[in-house]
């Protein structure tokens, strides 16, 4: 099961116990509660300590997701498994969602990585996106609500059908802005809009079921054809509608630094402009 299906029914959500993952966790809930779905929180503990020593580790860290779960006004709508433990996480994690039949990845972005303005490239982050299947959404920011603005890269490939899908199951009540960028003359811009709204007419489905899962009249859309390369097309309109989150595929390749996510990728969580959700092939 996947986000790239109808229904949201479980999430996994990754915590390190720092603030970074506290704001991944809230995310997390804030979404499971939403969707009616389950909560997998899974905190992978160091091996090789002494049998005392790893009492007191986990002993600390159930003590810690514990508090947080009392502070979040979403933990009591939600049914949550915590899972510690003991390995490796940047195998464990990706292991625990297969075992969980997860929907979906949640993730928070390191606050040295965004203090530094450090690259994902060798992160946690980055081996997990590489190694699922599923869709991995990375948390940059202090969640204050539902997302509201959302940018969907668009490039007609069946991984932008399956971004489309993955955007209403997690934001059916957010403003969705389908962006195209196309290089080339404004002489291209017509056909470019023309081809974008005929792509997007086809998933005329997929808003009407999300909007009648979500109780809303509609979704709302909005197709922008944006000359110029994806990464710049893509942050002016992330910056020009105050895009909360941004959804988008990605095709690299497994175990190449620059292409492990895709480069465009890679440049737009560099960047550290808004949440993201990471969509790969199947």
């Amino acid at each position: 099961m996947s986000l790239y299906t109808s229904v949201l029914k479980q999430v996994l959500v990754a915590t390190d116990l720092s603030v970074h993952s506290d704001r991944a966790v809230e995310r997390a809930l804030r979404l499971a509660a939403a969707r009616g779905a389950e909560l997998d929180i899974v905190h992978v503990m160091e091996e090789g300590l002494p049998a005392e020593a790893q009492a007191e580790v986990t002993a600390a860290g159930e003590s810690a997701i514990g508090a947080k779960l009392a502070a979040s006004p979403f933990a009591d709508k939600v049914k949550v498994t915590i899972d510690l433990v003991v390995g490796n996480a940047q195998t464990d994690i990706v292991e625990r969602a297969v075992m969980a039949s997860a929907d979906c990845i949640v993730l928070g972005l390191h606050d040295r990585l965004l203090a530094e303005n450090l690259p994902i490239e060798g992160t946690l982050a980055e081996t997990v996106i590489g190694g699922s299947a599923l869709p991995v959404l990375l948390v940059r920011n202090e969640p204050r609500g539902a997302y509201r603005s959302v940018v969907v890269a668009i490039d007609f490939s069946p991984l932008s059908h399956a971004a489309i899908q993955a955007a209403v199951l997690v934001a059916p009540e957010a403003a969705l802005h389908l962006v195209h960028a196309y290089e080339g003359d404004s002489g291209q811009a017509h056909k470019a809009e023309q081809r974008l709204k005929s792509f997007v007419s086809g998933e005329s489905q997929v808003f009407e079921r999300a909007a009648l899962q979500a109780g809303l009249p509609e979704i709302a859309v909005k197709t922008i054809a944006e000359q110029g390369n994806p990464r710049d097309a893509l942050k002016t309109q992330i910056d020009r509608r105050g895009a909360d989150l941004l959804v988008m595929g990605t095709r690299g390749r497994t175990g190449l630094t620059r292409t492990f996510l895709g480069s465009v990728t890679t440049d737009l969580i560099n960047e550290r402009l808004c949440d993201v959700l990471v969509i790969r092939p199947e």
